[in-house]
């Protein structure tokens, strides 16, 4: 009669409640890595709503840009215009005294003040003119800036508001994650769940738990020991990685 054989490592591996340990902890990782992703996806909407809000702040600032140089215009305007006045106003004066200045001379004297004046207001009336034009046309490019600007806003508010519709979605994705991640740590066991948050809060990349294939961890893609192949055929609980110190399994 044939004596019963004993049953291999890999056949008491599957036998083992360390391949249902293993299987829920996958399970775990996986809906943990899914709260994870909804995590990064609800932290961007901020990141997001603030470079749409960048926007228009930049429009905002190109239309004040275009306002000051035409403020900046208009104000060089008047003080063209207010000196060209005091000119005029002293022509009209130095023309009265005319009317009182009995030597020769200094009627000479005036008259030529008076035609100095008067020749340098027609220039400036020149310059202020040249002003004007370049008043109309700052004028006409900040209405030109303004509606750009108006269409732009208009444009990233909507899209702000699609990003908060979107914001109440996600965060009714990441609160059934949350949920499905806690039912999945309910059913690791103790060994294996503090096995894997030391790991997770030393903040190793996903995986955390990784499987050996072809004695490669293929977290790391480093080879494991004959020992630990060994130890994963017999032990009853968590086998780490020599090189990254991930949970494998076979």
């Amino acid at each position: 009669m044939q004596k019963n054989a004993l049953p291999s490592p890999e056949l008491r591996l599957n036998s083992l409640p360390v391949k249902r340990d293993i299987e829920k902890l996958l399970s775990l990782q996986s809906k943990d890595a899914q709260l994870a992703s909804v995590k990064a996806r609800l932290d961007s909407v901020p990141r997001e709503i603030a470079a749409k809000r960048a926007g228009i702040s930049a429009a905002e600032a190109e239309c004040d840009a275009a306002k000051s140089e035409l403020e900046a215009a208009e104000k060089l305007r008047g003080q063209m215009r207010s000196q060209r006045r005091e000119l005029e106003e002293k022509v009209f004066k130095y023309k009265n005294q005319l009317l009182e200045v009995k030597k020769n001379d200094d009627y000479v004297a005036i008259n030529a003040e008076i035609d100095r004046l008067a020749k340098r207001a027609s220039e400036m009336e020149e310059e202020e003119l040249g002003v004007l034009f370049d008043i109309d046309a700052k004028r006409e490019r900040l209405e030109g800036v303004e509606a750009a600007a108006k269409r732009q806003i208009e444009a990233i508010e909507e899209e702000i508001s699609a990003i908060n519709a979107a914001k109440i979605s996600i965060e009714a994705d990441f609160a059934e994650a949350e949920k499905e991640v806690g039912a999945a740590r309910a059913e690791v066991s103790p060994a294996f769940l503090g096995a894997y948050d030391r790991l997770k809060a030393s903040k190793i990349a996903f995986p955390i738990a990784a499987r050996v294939e072809g004695s490669l961890c293929t977290g790391c893609f480093l080879k494991v020991s004959g020992e630990r192949l060994d130890a994963l055929k017999n032990s009853d609980g968590p086998v780490f990685c020599e090189q990254c110190g991930r949970i494998i399994f076979l």
